[in-house]
């Protein structure tokens, strides 16, 4: 076994001129220790002043250095939890987040120096759940394949996360309160239609009638909308890799009549599989080709399906361009609010939520959706499809 420092200073046969050395080369690993510690006291009061903590795991030793101050600020006595004890991190972790947790921690071994980001809960004393974001990246050891540390801070977002609880709960209490309103309309304003188209028939060329009827079909199709937006937000995406051009056809096959009428011509060639439900995506492909549609110029109508990977993003590009009547500049910060409508003086008829329901459904996968127009030359939408990465 080599000796220590120690060890070779107290040898008689080592040259004086090489103890020197030796004891300059212990004197100064010391003032560095003592310089690191330092510097690691400094950060941990910087981190503390803005609720952020510090952590490292050993994985030699699996010693886990943590800070007492972050149980403490949970409402734990100092030593009520073994801060270096590996283990007791992932035996506390909220039941629901765990599967999340090792999968990016196990995922940061094997991309040595690759930052990681993940949220998670943990108990507070007082029995409530307490919220962090924790990032940070696992550093390797050259010398030694087994070894190495993982170096991390948690930030407290507890106050975002209980926000974002009320706001869910306040937005399911309404989702449910549309639905329930706009059920017990629809057969109501079902009877008044039935009942005005009657009287039509009955009546003949009444103008008076016809207005009426024409109102009250338009309240029942704002009333079947209402029900559709709030039924939205009661079931998540469930996105799978799915074929772009399938679910372009698919959404056409509804919009047939209008398509041979105007005579469109419809261009999506070459399209990628994407990550989206695909009941939910091709209810967005349907809105949008509908409006470029409806909203034509008397020459047909020109509609491309565009769609592009971004690497950087991690996301699809889908992009759906028309040569149609176009948007004032003005109309496009208001085009997906609900019951909006940037042609309302317009004869074609619409409730005005299709874009607000577009909206919903590429926010329920994570992504965006954008428009741009040029009035008298067309609209182009945009919308993102986040999604794992994939081979070509």
């Amino acid at each position: 076994m080599a000796d220590s420092l120690e060890d070779l200073l107290a040898r008689d046969d080592l040259p004086e001129d090489a103890k020197e050395a030796l004891r300059r080369h212990i004197q100064r690993d010391a003032e560095e220790r003592t310089e690191l510690e330092r510097t690691r006291a400094l950060l941990d009061r910087l981190l503390r002043s803005a609720d952020v903590w510090r952590w490292e795991i050993d994985y030699q030793t699996w010693e886990t250095v943590g800070s007492e101050a972050w149980l403490q600020q949970m409402g734990y006595e100092p030593g009520e939890i073994d801060v270096t004890d590996f283990t007791t991190f992932f035996d506390h972790v909220h039941p629901d987040d765990i599967a999340d947790v090792m999968r990016v921690m196990k995922g940061s071994l094997e991309r040595p120096g690759e930052p990681f980001r993940y949220t998670f809960r943990w108990p507070r004393k007082d029995g409530g759940w307490s919220c962090w974001v924790s990032s940070g990246a696992f550093i390797s050891d050259p010398s030694d394949p087994d070894a190495g540390r993982t170096y991390g801070i948690n930030v407290d977002i507890t106050e975002l996360y209980e926000t974002q609880q009320a706001l869910e709960r306040a937005n399911q209490e309404l989702r449910e309160f549309l639905s329930m309103v706009s059920h017990d309309l629809k057969a109501p304003m079902a009877a008044v239609t039935a009942g005005l188209s009657e009287l039509c028939a009955e009546a003949g060329d009444s103008e008076r009638l016809q207005v009426a009827l024409r109102a009250a079909t338009r309240a029942r199709g704002m009333i079947d909308d209402i029900m559709e937006y709030a039924q939205l937000g009661r079931t998540p995406a469930r996105p799978e890799w799915v074929p772009l051009d399938r679910v372009v056809e698919t959404a056409t096959e509804d919009l047939a009549a209008g398509i041979g009428e105007s005579g469109a011509t419809l261009t999506a060639d070459g399209l990628p599989e994407v990550w989206a439900d695909p009941t939910l995506l091709e209810r967005v492909l349907q809105n949008l080709l509908a409006n470029a549609l409806k909203f034509r110029r008397p020459e047909p109508p020109e509609i491309r399906v565009l769609a592009e990977w971004n690497a950087r993003e991690s996301c699809h590009t889908v992009t759906v361009a028309d040569n149609g009547r176009g948007i004032e500049e003005w109309n496009l910060a208001k085009l997906f609010t609900p019951f909006y409508r940037a042609h309302a003086d317009s004869d074609v008829p619409g409730t005005g939520i299709g874009l607000a329901i577009c909206r919903r459904i590429v926010g329920a996968h994570g992504g965006e959706i954008t428009a741009s127009s040029e009035p008298g030359r067309g609209s182009t939408f945009r919308f993102t499809l986040p999604g794992p990465a994939r081979e070509p």
